[in-house]
């Protein structure tokens, strides 16, 4: 199957902690010598520096972005080991118009799971909005202190970013899900794990909590594109039979299976070992699940502005239950995705 997968130890357990190596951003070529930032780590050198998703990348190193590519110099640009570190790589970069000069410094990064949320003023809503990247060892805390602020501010509708988040822990699905819900779907099912015949001592369910941030939503929206699967796929199946769920952006991967990873010596060894299913006993979407309403990853705005077109979609779902035809700003459609609980990067992540 092209899911399971063997990785160094040392990487597989990174991953989960958020340690990572490099600047801590990741871009998007488009035809025509566009590069635009799609996603800058929290914390990170990248951030620090003045990176943000949406600015356009016009030159590196002194070299513009049509001298790199047609001398296939993306490695030699974006890379600095360890031993040098403290070698800056200079990016110019497009906002709004004006180009900045950003110095940017290769470090340690350690990724959080929630890279950003807010509440949005909608008429006489509040809407949280949740850009969530990964299902990792600190996500469920994370989760905890946003949705505590979503609360106390009387958030009464929800929009989880899930565009990019290619999975991880189980426990992070349930979690966020009795998040959104609670109050009298406690302990239902969410969703079952089934083993083959041969392990089906090993068949387990996971159910619903409810806990005192949770917000007993009947509703929820989620975006997603093709970089949405895994764990992020069990949320949204999840809550399906239980609340109105729409998905705005894209078709989403198509993972409905998971992993039990094994240490071999040196190695993670994660293939995958169990199937999925709802409270329904649904999990036949290998073929993924369909946007209700298709919207464009517009990385032209960063996450969290409303005038970013999956958002704004978004917004409008929640608002009247229309989902507007917005012309394509760069339409997206990736050739292969390798989807894991190793980390999923949507183009290449520096």
């Amino acid at each position: 199957d092209h899911f399971s997968y063997l990785s160094k130890k040392e990487d597989h357990d990174d991953y989960y902690g958020g340690r990572y190596y490099g600047f801590g951003f990741s871009f998007r070529k488009f035809p025509d010598y566009v590069v635009y930032v799609t996603l800058v780590i929290p914390g990170s050198n990248a951030e620090t520096a003045g990176m943000r998703r949406g600015q356009r990348i016009i030159a590196i190193d002194g070299k513009t972005v049509q001298e790199i590519e047609d001398n296939n110099l993306w490695g030699t640009v974006t890379s600095r080991p360890e031993d040098k570190k403290d070698i800056p790589l200079e990016y110019v970069v497009e906002e709004d118009g004006e180009e900045k000069t950003l110095t940017l410094y290769a470090g340690d990064v350690t990724a959080p799971s929630v890279y950003k949320t807010d509440i949005l003023e909608d008429g006489d809503r509040k809407v949280g909005y949740l850009m969530l990247k990964s299902f990792i060892n600190s996500t469920n805390g994370e989760l905890d202190t946003a949705f505590t602020a979503f609360k106390a501010a009387g958030v009464t509708d929800l929009v989880v970013d899930l565009r990019y988040n290619g999975g991880g822990w189980l426990d992070g699905s349930e979690h966020l899900a009795s998040l959104i819900t609670g109050g009298e779907l406690k302990d239902k099912l969410f969703t079952r794990l089934t083993y083959n015949k041969k392990h089906q001592d090993y068949n387990s369910d996971y159910h619903f909590k409810d806990f005192a941030q949770s917000l007993g939503l009947q509703k929820v929206v989620f975006i997603a594109t093709g970089g949405t699967a895994s764990a992020s796929e069990v949320v949204i199946n999840g809550l399906k039979p239980y609340v109105e769920v729409a998905i705005i952006g894209g078709k989403t991967y198509g993972k409905p299976v998971g992993m039990n990873p094994m240490s071999y010596c040196d190695y993670t060894l994660v293939p995958i070992t169990f199937k999925l299913a709802n409270g329904d006993g649904y999990g036949d979407y290998f073929t993924g699940m369909p946007a209700d309403c298709e919207a464009d990853d517009d990385v032209t705005h960063d996450f969290g502005d409303a005038r970013e077109t999956s958002l704004a979609a978004a917004l409008s779902v929640l608002r009247d239950g229309t989902c507007p035809a917005a012309p394509a700003v760069y339409a997206w459609e990736p050739d292969e995705i390798d989807v894991r609980t190793v980390p999923y990067r949507l183009g290449w992540l520096f």
